[in-house]
């Protein structure tokens, strides 16, 4: 489990890979085709929905989930950036 800060210091993002992890009943390991219909690609690899969730997809499968803030989710560029530095 990671936690994600903002400039002041405030948790922005929480992310998980851990198999337990769940945002919006998926979780790391899912298929990503259970994606569609429920969350939309921001970038690649990178899905949102349900408002707060983002998903980590690689080779075929969910490889994180996360809850962000909606400052966090306004930029792609920014939220590609913070996960990058998270390791994620």
């Amino acid at each position: 489990m990671t936690a994600l800060f903002n400039a002041r210091g405030r948790i922005a993002m929480i992310a998980s890979s851990a198999k337990g992890g769940r945002a919006g009943r998926i979780g790391p390991g899912a298929s990503a085709s259970g994606l569609s219909g429920r969350a939309r690609e921001l970038t690649p690899g990178v899905w949102v929905g349900g408002g707060r969730y983002v998903y980590g997809v690689r080779s075929g499968r969910v490889s994180f989930v996360a809850t962000a803030t909606a400052a966090e989710l306004r930029s792609a560029a920014k939220l590609r950036s913070d996960l990058q530095a998270a390791g994620l």
